[in-house]
């Protein structure tokens, strides 16, 4: 008897628990809730806009960063092929003044070397910050 007093006291107050799930708020304290969800909703959404801020900030500075490097790059690719042609270029300018002699060769290496360092002094120029 005992047993099935216990058994049904506790149906019972499984019953009561359950039922008591499904009843109505009361009109302010659904108010209530709704105005704290309305709030951690907002506070959520902020949060999180502020974070997407931060990643577009911090991806526009990696990306400048990585455009400088860039430039840079291809600044110091210019010079290196602007200091390689003259350096080519004086080269032929001197084989070709081996075809003369005397004074006619010196004054055309003289040039030859004049062009050479003309044609470096452009390159430094052009890009200063090889």
């Amino acid at each position: 008897m005992l047993k099935l007093t216990t058994m049904t006291l506790l149906g019972l107050a499984t019953f009561g628990v359950l039922s008591g799930c499904n009843r109505a708020e009361s009109p302010s304290a659904t108010a209530n809730d709704v105005a704290a969800a309305r709030q951690d909703a907002a506070k959520d959404t902020a949060e999180a806009r502020t974070d997407a801020a931060k990643d577009v900030a911090k991806a526009e500075t990696s990306m400048q960063d990585k455009a400088t490097d860039v430039n840079k790059a291809e600044e110091k690719g210019s010079y290196e092929v602007a200091e390689t042609r003259a350096k080519g270029e004086h080269k032929v300018a001197l084989e070709k003044c081996d075809s003369l002699s005397g004074d006619q060769q010196k004054a055309c290496k003289a040039r030859a070397d004049a062009d050479f360092e003309q044609a470096k002094a452009n390159a430094k120029s052009a890009y200063p910050n090889h």
